[in-house]
């Protein structure tokens, strides 16, 4: 027998730690290759730890609620034969769980056809890829070595004109159905004990966050044509597959106003005391689960069309209430938007989620009084806060951006333009 080392792998997005939260598996007790033998957990999700290989569970790195630093020693297995193999556990990004966070290089090919070259994914890309109905035979997969990434499985789920085959915009819109459908959840509400590991990990990102210094700026903005807009494209047929809430066109009229105030899309370096413009909008949803407060990632939402980007929102916030979140699907937000009117809230004051420079929150959509032409008018009116870290925007800079995000929200037919979002 053969001592197998499994160590806490790098869970992305700068996370140096995570928390144990429960172990599955005695010492002594066999394991299955990939079967899950313990979870953690970071401040964005909870992940299982399964088996590289198929053994008896000889040691354990610490208890529950003990907190690992990347690289620690999680757990030994002793096994009849050490994988050939090398590990790429610690590099692999696209773990979710449920899904091994020890791969090899080469416990990940399928059987091809004679001729052909094997796809190379990790188990839970399979899975996912199964989900949507992709057939990773047909994709260029964007990893080292040609590897199918979640990204790539992305792409090709909104690929339009896609065959089912191959991940069409309805296997997206089936995927959600299927992670949202009660009672087919891939892990079972959280218990008060994990619940409250979850909670202090939550904690200690918002001490962390409290640390940049906000500036607040409040609206109500005129709601008429957004609501006139949503009802036109509900009540036509050619979108019935697509529902389509107030979120997408916020966060569409946000990509908008980024564009003339970059300095919302960026982040601070605390170490080289500057601030970074992104030019991408990774677009964090924040997303109340039971688990406690989760925030999935929309990524390079400038580029998707408000449908396509309904169908993104809806595929990750189900995968967040259901504890199936990958850390790829957490990580590298430049922005977030919060939209705390989706559960009755009028106005609030948010934190930013470091290192981002802005969260934007609207609250619930009311009909309110407004004076026109000396009389007074019943309109929708939406609710807008938006915070700024001070050391990257002044209060002018913030005026600027929430002026720029009205105007959106009050002509949203402007987003019908590509150079606009």
């Amino acid at each position: 027998m053969t001592a197998l080392e499994i160590r806490l792998p790098d869970l992305g997005d700068g996370l140096a730690e995570a928390e144990i939260v429960e172990w599955l598996v005695e010492i002594g007790d066999g394991v299955k290759e990939d079967q899950p033998i313990l979870t953690v957990s970071t401040d964005k999700a909870v992940v299982e730890i399964p088996a590289p290989a198929p053994g008896m569970l000889s040691h354990r790195g610490g208890a529950a609620g003990e907190v690992l630093a990347v690289g620690a020693l999680l757990a030994t297995i002793e096994v009849a034969e050490v994988p050939t193999a090398s590990l790429a556990a610690n590099q692999d990004s696209d773990l979710e769980p449920g899904a091994a966070t020890v791969a090899r290089q080469n416990d990940v090919r399928t059987h091809p056809p004679a001729g052909s070259q094997p796809s190379l994914a990790s188990p839970v890309v399979r899975r996912r890829a199964t989900t949507l109905g992709i057939d990773l035979a047909v994709l260029a997969g964007s990893g080292p070595g040609g590897r199918i990434l979640m990204a790539d499985l992305d792409t090709a789920a909104e690929r339009p004109g896609s065959s089912p085959a191959r991940g069409d915009t309805a296997g997206s819109s089936a995927a959600a159905a299927h992670l949202a459908e009660p009672g087919r959840a891939h892990v079972q509400p959280p218990d008060p004990h994990t619940r409250a590991l979850i909670r202090r990990q939550i904690a200690r990102s918002m001490s962390e966050a409290w640390h940049a210094p906000h500036i607040t700026d409040f609206r109500e903005v005129d709601a008429s044509e957004l609501v006139r807009l949503r009802g036109k494209v509900r009540a036509n047929h050619m979108f019935s597959e697509a529902p389509l809430t107030y979120l997408p066109l916020m966060i569409k009229a946000v990509c908008a106003a980024l564009r003339t105030n970059p300095r919302f899309n960026a982040s601070f370096d605390t170490e080289q005391e500057r601030v970074l413009e992104h030019t991408h909008y990774n677009v964090g949803v924040a997303t109340a689960t039971e688990a406690g407060l989760m925030v999935p990632v929309v990524r390079n939402a400038q580029n998707l069309g408000v449908l396509e980007l309904s169908r993104q929102i809806e595929i990750l916030t189900a995968r967040a209430r259901s504890g199936r979140l990958a850390p790829s699907e957490t990580n590298g937000g430049t922005i977030t938007v919060s939209n705390f009117g989706s559960y009755g809230a009028w106005l609030g004051t948010m934190i930013i989620r470091p290192p981002e420079a802005a969260i934007v929150g609207f609250g619930r959509i009311y009909d309110g009084v407004v004076a026109r032409g000396g009389q007074a008018v019943v309109v929708p009116l939406l609710p807008v806060a938006v915070a700024t870290d001070h050391r990257v925007n002044d209060g002018a800079d913030l005026g600027a951006f929430v002026a720029e995000l009205t105007t959106y929200l009050e002509d949203p037919a402007l987003l019908l333009f590509g150079d606009v979002g």
